[in-house]
C-alpha cells in the first residue's frame, strides 16, 4: 500500500511558499510605491507624500516655528505613556483639562 501523503504535503510546501513569496512581493512593491520609507523619517518634506498635507506644510514653512520644530516634534508621542492619549485624541475626543 502506498502513501499518498507525501505528495500532498509537497504541494501544499509549494502553494504555501508561493503565496507568501507574493504577499512579501506585493508588500515590498506596496511600500515602495507609498513611499514608506519616508514615513520613517524626520524631514517634514515628507509628510507632502499625502495631497492633503499641502495647506498644513506651506503654513509651517512660513510659520516662526519652522526654524526650531519639525512635524515629529508635536505630532508624535514621545514616551508609551503619550501614545494613548495621542491615539484619543486623533479620535476626535476633546483634549481633558
Amino acid at each position: 500500500m502506498q502513501c499518498t501523503r507525501e505528495p500532498r504535503i509537497r504541494v501544499f510546501k509549494i502553494w504555501f511558499w508561493a503565496l507568501l513569496g507574493v504577499l512579501f512581493g506585493l508588500s515590498a512593491y506596496t511600500f515602495t510605491y507609498a513611499e514608506g520609507a519616508s514615513y520613517l523619517s524626520d524631514n517634514p518634506a515628507d509628510c507632502l507624500n499625502c495631497h492633503v498635507m499641502r495647506e498644513q506644510f506651506d503654513g509651517w514653512s512660513h510659520n516662526s516655528h519652522q526654524s526650531v520644530a519639525t512635524c515629529n516634534d508635536c505630532h508624535t508621542p514621545m514616551d508609551s505613556e503619550g501614545r494613548p492619549m495621542m491615539q484619543y485624541k486623533m479620535a476626535g475626543h476633546p483634549a481633558e483639562a
